[in-house]
Parts: structure tokens; sequence; C-alpha cells
């Protein structure tokens, strides 16, 4: 138990800093906590496996008994693991569906005719020399 305690908590974690305000997305913090309690569930299950061996060790309970017991763990260990990566499989789709559609209007944009926009207007600096006799822009004289 004091062992769980020590884990650092994620609750100081942000959603992504550029997110959208009419973003439905689940925030980051969630995805991380899910991530958090696999770690930690699996930690246990292995820890109580241990335990059982050292119980073994020991003697205390009968070679089949144990092995019922080591059973049972593992199949609920893997039932939990199933559930919760299911859902973490859910959550890594919408944030890749989702970062995709992000990408892909930021290609339009930069693409677009709104990127002359962004770009500025053209240096005049560079058409000046072209027209004092300069090749390309780099100073140096075009060949007469």
């Amino acid at each position: 138990m004091a062992a769980i305690e020590n884990i650092r908590s994620l609750t100081g974690a942000q959603s992504h800093p550029d997110s959208d305000s009419n973003d439905s997305r689940r925030p980051l913090t969630t995805k991380l906590h899910l991530y958090e309690a696999l770690y930690i569930l699996n930690r246990g299950f292995e820890a109580v496996m241990l335990a059982l061996k050292r119980l073994e060790e020991l003697g205390v309970f009968q070679q089949e008994g144990l092995d019922a017991y080591k059973v049972l763990v593992e199949k609920t260990r893997a039932e939990t693991n199933e559930e919760l990566t299911t859902t973490l499989q859910a959550y890594e789709e919408d944030d890749s569906a989702y970062w995709d559609r992000r990408h892909h209007e930021r290609q339009k944009l930069l693409q677009g005719p709104r990127r002359r926009l962004l770009r500025g207007p053209r240096s005049q600096k560079g058409n000046q020399r072209a027209d004092q006799g300069t090749s390309a822009g780099i100073g140096t004289p075009k060949p007469t």
C-alpha cells in the first residue's frame, strides 16, 4: 500500500496547451492518469505474484491451492488490462484523428491563397536589386 502512495501523481499535468476551447477531446490528464493507473495496477499484480511465490517457498499453502490463486490473479490481471487498454486505444484513436485533422487544416492553410497573407508582401528590396543589374538578388552582376 505504501508503494502505491509513493507514486508521484500527475494531477498537475495540463491538457494540450494549444487545444481549442470547443475541443471535445478528453483532457490529456485523463489519458495520463489511465496510463499511470495501468502501471500501478500491473505493479500491484506483480507484487501479489511475488507474495504468492514467497508463501510457496515457506510452504504455507498446498501447491494446488497456490496454483489456483496464481491462475486467478493472472486471469484478473489479463481481464483488467484488456479493459483498460481498450479504453486507452479509444483515447489514442481520438487523439490521432484530432491531430490528423489539425495537420490537414494546417497544410491547407499553408498551401492555400492565404499563404501570401501569412508571408506578407514581397520584398521590394529584392525586386530593386534585380532592376539594378544583379542576378537573383545575390549581389553578383548580370552578364552583359
